[in-house]
């Protein structure tokens, strides 16, 4: 199921976020925060709930989870002040309030790179100062 909600379309099963067909590079734990407050738009998330759903319970700072919602409101060019798509619901948590539609009713993102059924050789060597570097080759 993909959500749709400004210029914005989420595609969970791929896990890609795009803005008006282009996609929006964000790292794993930011575009599970934005999918989890998106899937439950309806309601507030509390900090607990989030931790639980995007560090599946892993001990994390109130900081770490600052940083994310940071990152998440910049992915969506929304901020702090102005909380069109991520409200902060102060002593309570954090609710995505942008209209949100569902299914195949926003525009399709366009198609990523094709991508062939050849098999690739993965390699490891090292630099002259030592750092390690992974290289692939195909065909």
């Amino acid at each position: 199921m993909t959500y749709v909600f400004g210029e914005f379309t989420l595609d969970p099963q791929r896990h890609e976020l795009h803005r008006a067909g282009q996609p929006v590079p964000v790292e794993p734990q930011v575009f599970a925060l934005i999918h989890y407050l998106v899937a439950n738009c309806e309601r507030v998330i509390s900090k607990d709930e989030l931790i639980a759903a995007v560090w599946e319970g892993r001990f994390v700072s109130d900081s770490a989870v600052s940083s994310r919602i940071k990152s998440a409101r910049r992915a969506l060019d929304d901020n702090g002040q102005a909380q069109g798509m991520i409200r902060t619901v102060h002593g309570k948590g954090w609710r995505f309030v942008a209209p949100v539609k569902t299914g195949d009713e926003g525009p399709a993102p366009p198609a990523g790179p094709r991508v062939l059924d050849v098999p690739q050789d993965i390699r490891f060597c090292q630099s002259a100062d030592g750092t390690r570097i992974a290289y692939a080759t195909a065909g």
